[in-house]
């Protein structure tokens, strides 16, 4: 991992030491490629997060919706025993 893709990291996970906020600020500054490397960054972590949110979502609600299912299929079955 380079310097720069440290220093991403660490300020995407908020865990930049105070000697790292002043280089990365420097390291922004310094050329225009460097701020296009952190947005590029932002964007592809933001994507990633929506992705991974979606996906636990959805398996939480299909989860959920096949536990519900099991339960009105026992209680079909135990309903019919019954009658």
């Amino acid at each position: 991992m380079t310097r720069s893709e440290s220093l991403i990291t660490n300020y995407i996970e908020d865990s930049l030491t105070d000697e790292e906020v002043v280089e990365f600020e420097a390291w922004l500054k310094e050329d225009a490629a460097n701020m296009k490397e952190f947005v590029t960054a932002l964007a592809r972590d933001e994507q990633l997060r929506r992705t991974v949110s979606t996906s636990v979502s959805q398996a939480t609600a299909n989860a959920h919706r096949d536990q519900l299912l099991t339960r009105g299929h026992i209680d079909r079955a135990a309903s019919s025993d019954g009658c």
